[in-house]
């Protein structure tokens, strides 16, 4: 596992007028991995001990890490109001090796009675993302805040899917989420 990351904060209070009031936040990393996963673990004869079957492994990258991802976060605040947009993109990653285990050796798959078992060395994954999200709070007195936030703006899926030519495991979306709050102190 090799890779990189970069942060980046800045207010600029060096800005004349409302703009003295914003800022960004910036995130960037990157990750090269390949990892040896066991396929298949091999077999071994219960009364002897010994191996019928050696194991079988294969490589592939960390699952459920993507390679690149960025984080950006425009904001303004004030002491009495702040708002904030923040865009997440993250590239496809996968999400499981192997996909499935059978009694063929790996890439091995065959219609006979002796091996009829789905191909092994195949990886299920998750397409790119692009999230953007707001969030804004006006607090007219020390006790009392408003806020508003939206969620998935541009409406983002979640798209899955299994084996190097794709098929479609899960298409999902939450939709747009806005909610208002009232918070009061006391």
């Amino acid at each position: 596992l090799k890779g990189w990351e970069f942060s980046y904060q800045q207010d600029f209070t060096f800005l004349p007028w409302y703009f003295k009031n914003t800022g960004i936040q910036l995130n960037a990393t990157h990750i090269d991995s390949e990892l040896t996963y066991i396929l298949d673990p091999g077999t071994v004869n219960a009364t002897t001990g010994a191996v019928t079957k050696a194991p079988t492994y294969g490589t592939g990258p960390w699952l459920n890490a993507s390679p690149d991802s960025l984080n950006l976060t425009v904001y303004y605040e004030t002491e009495k109001f702040s708002a904030r947009i923040s865009a997440a993109q993250r590239a496809g990653y996968y999400t499981t090796y192997p996909i499935a285990s059978g009694a063929c050796d790996v890439g091995l798959q065959t219609s006979g009675a002796a091996c009829d078992a789905p191909l092994m060395n195949e990886f299920g994954g998750s397409e790119e993302t692009l999230n953007v999200d707001f969030s804004l709070t006006w607090s007219p007195t020390k006790q009392l805040a408003v806020s508003l936030e939206g969620l998935n703006m541009i409406n983002q899926t979640t798209n899955r899917y299994a084996y190097n030519q794709p098929v479609v495991t899960q298409y999902g979306s939450t939709g747009r989420v806005i909610t208002l709050g009232l918070r009061y102190k006391y």
